[in-house]
C-alpha cells in the first residue's frame, strides 16, 4: 500500500510540474490568459512591475476562420485599475490600439505605474464589433487583468 501512495505521489508531482513548464507566462509576469469564442480568441496580460515603476499591460482580439474586426465600429478598450495602480488613460479607442488588422487583429498597450507591492489588477471591459460577410455582430467583454507587483 505504501508503494502504492509513494508513487501516486511521485505521478502527481511529476505532472504539477510539467504543468508549470507548459503553462503561457510572460516574462516575470502573471500568466496570459484568454477567452475562447467560435469567432475570435480574447487574451490578456500584464507584465510584472516593482514597486514606484512602469509597465504594460496587453490585451489582443485575433478572428477566426472567416471572422474579422469592423473597423467603422466604435471599439474601445475601458479600464479601471485597483488601488495600487495607476494608469495614463481609463479609456482607449481604436485611434489608441498599438495595432489594428481587420483579419490579423487588435492589441491594446496599457501603460500602468505601480503604486504598491502585492497583488493588484485592471477590471476591463472591451468593445469590438466581429463580422462576416453576411452580419456583424457587437461583443462586449469584461475581464480583469492580474497584475504582480513586488
Amino acid at each position: 500500500m505504501r508503494s502504492k501512495l509513494v508513487s501516486i505521489s511521485a505521478l502527481a508531482l511529476s505532472f504539477g510540474f510539467a504543468a508549470q513548464l507548459l503553462a503561457p507566462q510572460l516574462s516575470h509576469g502573471a500568466a496570459a490568459e484568454s477567452k475562447q469564442d467560435d469567432r475570435y480568441t480574447l487574451t490578456y496580460s500584464a507584465a510584472a512591475a516593482k514597486k514606484g515603476e512602469s509597465a504594460s499591460a496587453t490585451v489582443t482580439v485575433t478572428p477566426k476562420g472567416e471572422w474579422h474586426l469592423n473597423r467603422e465600429f466604435p471599439t474601445s478598450l475601458s479600464v479601471t485599475p485597483s488601488t495600487g495602480v495607476a494608469v495614463t488613460k481609463t479609456k482607449l479607442k481604436l485611434q489608441d490600439a498599438k495595432r489594428f488588422d481587420e483579419h490579423k487583429g487588435l492589441e491594446f498597450q496599457v501603460a500602468y505605474e505601480a503604486k504598491a507591492a502585492g497583488k493588484e489588477k485592471l477590471d476591463s471591459k472591451l468593445k469590438f464589433a466581429i463580422c462576416i460577410e453576411t452580419s456583424c455582430s457587437p461583443v462586449t467583454e469584461t475581464f480583469s487583468i492580474a497584475i504582480n507587483v513586488e
